[in-house]
C-alpha cells in the first residue's frame, strides 16, 4: 500500500483535481534511490521544454504550455515541473514541484502577485529525463 505524507495529502487532492500530482518529498514514493522520484537513465525522450507561462483566469493560477516529448521507451511520459519565486536559474532541479501527464501543459498554483520561473522537463516510464533547463517566468495574478 502506498502512503502519503499528511503534510501532502490536501494539496495532493486539491491539485490532483485540476490535472497536477504534486511531488511530496517523503521518501515513500517508488523511486530507485528512496527519494520518491525515479532516478535519471540514459537517453530520455525528445522534449524542448515549457514554451510559455501566462496568467491563468483566476487569482494566483499560472498557464504552463509545452508540445509533447517523443516517448522512446513507449511507457509514457510524466513532465517534473521545477517552480521558483527567488530568481532566474534558482530552480531546486533535486524534485519537482509538480508533476502532471498532461503532452501539452497545465494549470499550476502561485501566490498571488508572485514572480515565479519555471522548468519543465520529460521523464519517460524508465526514469530518464530529458535535462532541459529553459526556463519561463511569469507573475502570479
Amino acid at each position: 500500500m502506498r502512503r502519503f505524507a499528511s503534510s501532502c495529502l490536501k494539496p495532493f487532492l486539491a491539485l490532483a483535481l485540476l490535472g497536477v500530482i504534486p511531488a511530496c518529498s517523503n521518501g515513500l514514493g517508488s523511486g530507485d534511490n528512496g527519494s520518491g522520484l525515479m532516478t535519471t537513465g540514459g537517453g530520455g525522450p525528445d522534449f524542448n521544454g515549457v514554451t510559455s507561462a501566462t496568467q491563468g483566469g483566476a487569482s494566483g493560477q499560472v498557464i504552463l504550455a509545452w508540445s509533447p516529448a517523443v516517448d522512446h521507451a513507449g511507457a509514457g511520459i510524466t513532465y517534473l515541473i521545477f517552480q521558483s519565486n527567488a530568481g532566474a536559474g534558482m530552480e531546486d532541479m533535486s524534485g519537482p514541484t509538480f508533476t502532471s501527464s498532461s503532452p501539452t501543459g497545465v494549470a499550476v498554483s502561485a501566490v498571488s502577485g508572485v514572480q515565479y520561473w519555471y522548468i519543465v522537463q520529460a521523464r519517460d516510464g524508465n526514469g530518464a529525463t530529458d535535462g532541459n533547463t529553459v526556463e519561463r517566468t511569469v507573475v502570479a495574478p
